[in-house]
């Protein structure tokens, strides 16, 4: 990604986009006594395909936060965000259990993709 497109990407994903995220601190690591009870880390990028993506990792809501509807709107900031970022995909990938979470709530298309777990030898 060229360093300008980079900067008009990443403008439109920060800390306010999407709610719960702290700050993080001089190393990109959130600061542990900030830790909130939801949260959604999303990564940008330019693919070989040359358009903009963005990946939605780790979309967290406390045990105690579940069944109101906060991981859908933590994922509809995230997607709001991406596309005024102009971003041209959002992706995440997750586990089996999370597949209606994903595919019914948060209105994600099932696509052939790929994984190598590279901790197992």
């Amino acid at each position: 990604m060229h360093p300008h497109e980079r900067g008009r990407v990443r403008q439109g994903i920060d800390d306010e986009v999407i709610p719960g995220v702290p700050k993080p601190d001089v190393n990109g690591r959130p600061y542990p006594s900030r830790r909130p009870a939801v949260s959604c880390r999303i990564r940008l990028g330019r693919t070989g395909d040359g358009l903009v993506h963005a990946w939605i990792q780790d979309v967290m809501v406390a045990g105690s936060a579940r069944r109101r509807r906060i991981g859908v709107a933590l994922v509809e900031a995230a997607r709001d965000g991406a596309r005024e970022a102009g971003c041209e995909f959002l992706h995440v990938d997750f586990n089996d259990h999370l597949r209606d979470f994903y595919f019914r709530a948060c209105g994600f298309k099932p696509t052939n993709a790929g994984l190598i777990e590279l901790t197992i030898r």
